[in-house]
């Protein structure tokens, strides 16, 4: 995960977006890791939990590098398949 800018340091902090997913269909660990693998090479992704149990993934990503969008596409990809009418961030 990238931190925010210290005091010496070039780097610049993330635009960072958040995605909230329900998953249907996750509903054990394989799938879980199915999940986080598909994001885990995704340039710009910050910070993926999954939980199984809930059957949820938390998407923090940066926004200058990649979109909702292709998250989203990763993840179908994947065989996820996340609610189109939830809002790409949250405050």
């Amino acid at each position: 995960m990238i931190d925010d800018i210290s005091e010496g340091s070039s780097r610049v902090p993330p635009e960072r977006g958040h995605l909230h997913f329900p998953l249907r269909g996750l509903a054990s660990t394989g799938a879980e890791r199915a999940v986080k693998d598909a994001l885990a090479g995704m340039k710009g992704i910050l910070r993926v939990e999954v939980s199984n149990v809930m059957a949820v993934a938390e998407i923090e990503f940066d926004e200058r590098i990649v979109s909702a969008a292709e998250v989203r596409a990763r993840l179908a990809h994947a065989g996820r398949q996340p609610p189109k009418s939830l809002p790409d961030k949250e405050p």
